[in-house]
């Protein structure tokens, strides 16, 4: 998360501190998930569940960890795109001021 819309840069060091407490505290999952989602550029959930059966995640787990990336605002909607059955998928990608966190 970017502290920078938490903070402004005249505050102390305990503003900053404190900011830093309140940021989101990631799984390891939603970490790994995110990490696959940034280094991809864009992903649809067919793509994303592919890769994660191939890496021993179950396809709810890594829709659910998806879903909450989103919700606390670190991946976003960017359009859509047919997925290998010819139906239309949400596109999502990495919320730009988030592309580096860890």
């Amino acid at each position: 998360m970017n502290l920078s819309s938490l903070v402004r840069g005249t505050n102390p060091s305990t503003s900053v501190a404190a900011a830093a407490a309140v940021e989101p505290r990631l799984s390891d999952l939603q970490k790994i998930v995110w990490e696959y989602i940034r280094s991809r550029g864009t992903v649809i959930d067919s793509d994303l569940v592919a890769w994660g059966i191939s890496q021993g995640y179950a396809e709810s787990t890594l829709r659910k960890r998806r879903t909450e990336l989103s919700q606390m605002g670190l991946l976003e909607l960017c359009g859509q795109r047919k997925n290998q059955r010819g139906r239309k998928e949400l596109v999502w990608q990495v919320t730009p001021s988030q592309t580096v966190m860890f």
